[in-house]
């Protein structure tokens, strides 16, 4: 298991951790880069579901 970090109003992923660094971390992270800390998530993901979600956003990028 790991953790994600999304950003809410585009579902996009910005940084995926499977360390065990404390919760916030990915926010700051993201706040750090740029994004707003409001329209920024840090959840738990299994490794399955992050693999699923990188799939669906290459696909969206790369559409066949």
């Amino acid at each position: 298991m790991g953790r994600i970090c999304l950003e809410k109003s585009t579902g996009k992923i910005i940084e995926y951790q499977s360390t065990h660094a404390p919760l916030g971390t990915l926010v700051q992270n993201a706040v750090n880069g740029g994004y707003s800390a409001s329209d920024v998530e840090e959840k738990y993901i299994e490794t399955s579901d992050y693999k699923k979600l990188i799939n669906e956003q290459e696909a969206l990028r790369n559409p066949e």
